[in-house]
Parts: C-alpha cells; structure tokens; sequence
C-alpha cells in the first residue's frame, strides 16, 4: 500500500534523479505506523532499540521520567517544567531535551504495542522541585550546575527511596495496563557491573527483586537481566556498554516479544560487529569446509567446553556447531551458568551438545579461578559419567579449527608414552604453548588440557581458592611458591603424583619433561577473541617480556631430550620480577 502510495504522489516529477531521491525519502518517512512503542529508557535501552528493525512504528521515549513523576505528571499536568525555567542551570543542550520530554504524559499516547524501559532512572535520577512555582524535573545530579542561585530555586528530593520503590512500580504497571491494555512491558536491568559504588548495587539489586516480585502480579511484565556485559570499547563510563551488549540484549527482548506475545520484530544486522581474525578463519560453522579424512575409530573422547556464553557473533554456538564437524564421533559438553540465556541453551542443546547449568561458586577469591574450577569439576564428572576415557578441556571463548585434532593428540600420547617413573599416572597430560611459560616455575597452562579422564580429573581436583588478595612477590620463585592460578593447579597434581618440588627452574623443567607435552598453539588452529590479534605477543627477539617466553614445542622437544645438558638459568628466575 506504501509502495503504490509513494509512487503515485511521486509519479509527475519530471527529473528521474530527484523522483528517486525523493521516494527514497518518502519511503524512510513512516506515513502509516503499525503502531507506537513508548520507551523510557536511557543509553542502555536507547543503544539497544538501534538494533532492532522499528521502521513500521513510532517510537516515543520518556528518557527521565521517573516512574513517581509519571503518575505524578499524569494527575497533574502543571507540574512539568518549562525550558526556560532550567536552560541556565543545564547549559547542555542534550540534556534540556530530556527535561522537555518530561512535559509528555507516559499515559496519553495511542495506539500503544509495547513499552520497554530500563531502570536508570530509578537508580540514579533525582527529583528536583522548583520553590517558586512547584514544577519539578528529574536529572542526574551531576548534570545540573549547582551554582549561582539554583539552590535557592529548586530543592533536591533526591533518589527514590529504596522502600518506596515497590510502591511506585506497582502503581505504575497498574496505569499502564488500565490505559493500554495486555501490552508487553519489558524492563531492562541496568547493569551495575563496572560501577564500584554499593549504593548503587544495592538499588540495582532491590529494583531487580521488586520486578521479579511484580511479574507475578502482571503477567504481561517481563525482566530481562543482561546475560551478556562487556564495558565499551572506548568509552570508561561505567554505565556504556560495548555494541555487543546492546545487540544481545535486542536479541532477548526480540525472543520475549516474539516468543511470547507473537511480534514478528526483527534485528538489525548491520549493527553486529563483526570479530576478526588474524588468519582469516572463518567466523561461522556453515563457512568451514577444510577437507577431512576421517578416521575408523579411536578412543571414546569428550570434549569439555567450560566458562560463561560468549555472545558476540554467537561465538559459543558457533564454536559448538563448527566442533559438530570436527569432533563428529566425540561427546560434546557444554559446563556453563544457569544465568545464561536459557533460549541460547536449548539451542545448543538441540545440536546434540550436553548441557550444564552450574550455579555460582558460593567461596570468593582474588580472581575468577573458582569459577573455572567449578564449571571445569562438573563437566569431567559427567563426562565420566557417559563413558569417556579420554577428554579435552577447553574454553567456551576459544575455538579449535585445525582437523584431524584426536587422531593428532593420541599420536602424540604414542610417540611420546609416560615416563616409566610416572607410576601415579595413566599416559602423558598434552598442553598448550598459550600462557605455558618457560620461566615461570610450574606454569602449565590451564586453558587446553589433553589426557585420558582419570589424568585430567586428578589435574582438576583442586580446592577452592579462598584468598582474598594475592600477597605480593618479589620474583618468580616467590610467585611460585604463592600458586595462584594454573601454577597452583599444576603444583596440586605434581604433589599427588608423589613430587616433592624444590621450586628451582630445573625441577620445573624435569617436571615438564616427565609428565607433560606441550604443544604449539597453532597445531590445533587455537583462536581466542580477546587476544587472537596478539597470539604470538610473548615472543622474545626484541627482549620485551623476557621472564614471559612461551614454552613452545620446540623448546618442549628440547627439554624432553636434552635437558641433562641444557643450564636452567636459576639466577634469572630468582631476581626476575614481570611487574
């Protein structure tokens, strides 16, 4: 109809060019909306909406209408400011726009489909009320100038208090419904991630709770929670978030309105950014078509794939698709969180992938270690569970596109077998050259892990770290001796292979050449998103990182033939401090 519409007014202009651009123009032009989408939201939800295809509908925001403001505005339209009652004291003429959208009434618009809004405003919006004339606005306090007379015209009603937030929201879900029906409304958790400030967590925490509590009273409510939060790529704000966040989050607000109200919405895919790889791998499953030669049979092997979804260009997904090619006779688990997107979930869990929904380690520590721990526990165990006798641990946010990849690492277990005196341990444990350090004692890295399951298992058997802080060190034997991290890890499975460790770089080595191989990264085709550009970033010809050399293959094959006449250089390690 818009078609036939626009070509007609547009059919007696005599210039073909200015026609064309003047359809074009007329086609962007919403002539006949499908309906109107009343937003309040701030950057959060105003970044996200950007990634969803709105064109067939007016869309109206109400960015800083706080929600006891909203019904107050709607009893009582004098109550709403005028620009020239705050311009001087918001010299920024952004923010004055905002306060002008305060004078729309939330509760008058026509032809309503949805609302969607998000939190900012009840957590950090202020009430300001003016002395003179009782019209009121609301404003970080932050963007007003507290100068010159304005504390002697506005009085600062400051946040929302926390106990009347329950109050607020309920009265206003109740409007809604009474002026627009069984609409969907979607409220956005603002994320409270990147700021350090407790208050504010504390009031991310309470409005979360309270609409939790509210969506069993109206059943046309939604929450959505970010399962995905990355802080931008320029901006430190601690409220602006990567493009990734905003296009997932229009991802879960597509798959509530879709899924459960019957939208036909769609995503905007040019707003997607797009990873790229050093190598020119392919990004998505259905472009990998290296050539394979299948094997006739080999060990009953899982693959364990642990740590939270990575969203950005469905990584995860992908990399659990793509190992449906390369893994084809292999068990496929997936140890996450039950915070993620359970839609994503069950997507992976149709492509034959198991699926663990791990709660969060309860015991806190200095960095995410418990995390692995606990995610990792719980996939070896239900790979015993279904019969595995060898397994791989990987990442969820790193990706093997190498083919060929069992038949190569069981190869390796026999080309290099256990050391006769390894009496604790079934065959050799086969790593990976990314973050295994030359020089740092006992150093192997927990990323990539090749072995049979009892190998590996004991590799993992760790407790829980329950530091706080990590103390400080002054050189590499000192860290060590701390065992954080991996190095702890590694330290735990030498002591119950029965090793009694002196913490000198040639025990370390002794130890690499008795129980490990190490291999380079690149033979498994290895990429990880956040360093994939810097994948060699450790090498050593300029003596930049000098105490963070790789242990490479290479240098592996050196220390498993020829270390008796190799001279660890142990007056290195003892002064060496990276910081």
């Amino acid at each position: 109809m818009k078609k036939i519409f626009v070509k007609f007014i547009t059919a007696f202009i005599p210039f073909k060019k200015l026609r064309k651009r003047t359809r074009e123009r007329l086609f962007k032009f919403q002539l006949f909306p499908s309906g109107t989408v009343v937003s309040r939201t701030a950057c959060l939800g105003n970044f996200t909406l950007e990634n969803i295809d709105l064109s067939k509908y007016k869309v109206i925001n109400h960015q800083k209408n706080r929600v006891d403001y909203c019904l107050l505005r709607y009893e009582n339209s004098a109550v709403a400011c005028h620009r020239s009652d705050v311009e001087k004291y918001i010299p920024n003429s952004y923010l004055q726009e905002l306060v002008l959208q305060q004078k729309l009434d939330i509760f008058s618009h026509r032809r309503v489909r949805a609302v969607i809004m998000d939190s900012y405003s009840e957590m950090v919006d202020q009430l300001f009320i003016s002395k003179l004339n009782d019209s009121r606005f609301c404003a970080c306090y932050r963007d007003v100038l507290h100068e010159n007379d304005f504390e002697d015209v506005y009085e600062c009603k400051n946040l929302l208090k926390v106990e009347e937030l329950e109050h607020y929201y309920r009265l206003f879900f109740k409007k809604l419904v009474e002026k627009y029906g069984n609409i969907p409304i979607i409220f956005l958790d603002f994320p409270t991630k990147y700021d350090e400030r407790p208050k504010f967590k504390q009031r991310e925490a309470v409005i979360v709770s309270t609409i939790k509590k509210l969506m069993g009273e109206f059943n046309n409510l939604r929450l959505i929670v970010p399962a995905f939060v990355e802080n931008h790529e320029t901006d430190p704000a601690v409220y602006h978030f990567s493009r990734s966040t905003y296009y997932f989050l229009a991802k879960q607000i597509i798959h509530i309105l879709n899924g459960d109200f019957g939208f036909h919405w769609k995503l905007l895919r040019k707003h997607v950014p797009e990873m790229r790889f050093a190598d020119n791998k392919p990004l998505y499953a259905d472009d990998y078509h290296a050539v394979k030669t299948e094997q006739k049979k080999y060990p009953a092997l899982a693959v364990v794939m642990q740590g939270g979804i990575c969203y950005n260009n469905d990584f995860t997904l992908e990399t659990i698709k793509l190992y449906r090619k390369t893994f084809k006779n292999c068990t496929l688990i997936l140890s996450t969180w039950a915070h993620e997107n359970e839609g994503l979930l069950k997507q992976i869990e149709n492509l034959g992938c198991i699926v663990l929904r791990n709660t969060r380690p309860e015991v806190k520590c200095f960095d995410n270690t418990n995390y692995q721990i606990k995610s990792t526990q719980a996939g070896l165990k239900k790979a015993k569970e279904l019969g595995a006798s060898y397994v791989i641990k990987t990442r969820t946010d790193q990706r093997m596109y190498e083919t060929q990849i069992p038949t190569f690492l069981f190869n390796l277990l026999k080309l290099f077998p256990k050391d006769p005196a390894a009496t604790n341990q079934k065959q050799r444990l086969v790593s990976l050259s990314l973050n295994t350090f030359k020089y740092r004692l006992y150093d192997i890295s927990d990323m990539f892990l090749f072995g049979t399951l009892e190998d590996v298992m004991n590799f993992w058997s760790m407790d829980y770290e329950r530091r706080l802080v990590l103390p400080k060190f002054a050189n590499w034997v000192e860290f060590a001796k701390l065992e954080p991290c991996e190095i702890g890890a590694t330290v735990k499975y030498l002591r119950k292979m029965g090793e009694k460790l002196d913490f000198t770089l040639k025990n370390s080595w002794e130890m690499y050449k008795k129980y490990f191989c190490v291999i380079d990264t690149t033979a498994v085709g290895l990429v990880w998103p956040k360093y994939t550009d810097e994948i060699f970033r450790w090498r050593n010809f300029f003596g930049n990182n000098e105490g963070l050399e790789e242990l490479t293959f290479k240098e592996w094959v050196n220390i498993y033939e020829d270390l008796d006449n190799m001279i660890p250089n142990e007056t290195f390690v003892a002064n060496h401090n990276f910081e």
